[in-house]
């Protein structure tokens, strides 16, 4: 079938349903006992292809980065002001004799253990470190620290706003890792979603009742449907590169070409994905007879 030319995105939308404990389609599979049985490979498939997405071009890459850039700057600044804000208003405080200033002086050791060295952290480490504060500042902290008037808004404003900054730094950082992954590891993330699938499809075909026989038609109709859809996406890429590329010479038109599509992995890939699909027929009985043993043993099939 088209499993093994699907791309990324064309995969997480079967499965995506497939794991919501709310959709239709979830708990179709959680009644039948030998797709049931599956459905903790559906979902480390599903989550293997989030976690091992493409990398990321030069281009997206130095996008992200520049992201990045801004937001540490705006980090960088906000902890100096806040830093100086607690200080000042604490100092201010103390000449008044408010109790306050004691309380400032303390918030301002936990908000900044490290002093102003915060702003040389590395970008993992500061969006470490906001993640940090956040939780470490309370409902009382929050309270002092909004009665400190800024010129429009608060030092709650400021500081949460430096939070905010401090976290991006850190998401984009891990979204730059995440796109670090080795190619082996996605294309066997490919190769387990194929393997998954197949199956899930043979055990539907083979186990559903007449209780379920019409949801699980749709369920089957709309993964067709998808297939067809890869088809004719394939078929008009190739279409389109035969148009464009000239026969090597008079004996060979173009039409006879064979040429690699974008979403193939790779030759070995491939022929992993062929053979799964092929081969995933003569497995199901083991599949089919360990979650009826399953069943039997336990009195129901239960999934975490």
């Amino acid at each position: 079938m088209a499993l093994k030319r699907f791309s990324r995105g064309e995969m997480v939308s079967v499965t995506a349903p497939w794991i919501d404990p709310e959709h239709p389609e979830h708990q179709l599979l959680a009644s039948v006992p030998a797709a049931a049985s599956l459905l903790p490979h559906v979902i480390s498939a599903h989550r293997a292809l989030l976690d091992t997405q493409r990398p990321l071009d030069a281009v997206e890459r130095a996008d992200i980065r520049g992201q990045q850039a801004q937001a540490d700057a705006l980090h960088d600044e906000l902890a100096r002001a806040c830093s100086a804000l607690l200080q000042g208003y604490a100092h201010y405080f103390q000449a008044l004799g408010d109790a306050r200033a004691e309380a400032l002086s303390e918030l301002h050791a936990l908000m900044f253990p490290a002093g102003l060295q915060v702003v040389q952290f590395s970008y993992r480490e500061t969006g470490g470190q906001a993640e940090l504060l956040s939780s470490r500042l309370s409902p009382e902290a929050r309270q002092l620290l909004a009665s400190i008037p800024l010129a429009t808004s608060n030092l709650l404003e400021a500081t949460e706003a430096w939070i905010d900054a401090g976290k991006r730094v850190g998401e984009l950082e891990e979204q730059l890792l995440a796109a670090s992954i080795p190619r082996p590891q996605r294309v066997q993330a490919r190769l387990q979603w194929i393997r998954v699938v197949s199956t899930v499809r043979l055990v539907l075909e083979l186990e559903s009742s007449e209780e379920t026989a019409a949801s699980v038609a749709a369920l089957l109709e709309r993964l067709a449907a998808i297939e067809a859809h890869v088809e004719r996406r394939i078929r008009n890429a190739d279409r389109n590169r035969l148009e464009d590329e000239p026969a090597l010479n008079d004996e060979e038109p173009a039409d006879e070409l064979t040429l690699p599509t974008p979403d193939e992995v790779s030759l070995s890939a491939d022929a992993d994905a062929v053979a799964t699909e092929q081969s995933a027929a003569a497995t199901l009985p083991q599949v089919i007879a360990a979650s009826q043993q399953d069943a039997a043993t336990t009195g129901e099939l239960t999934i975490s």
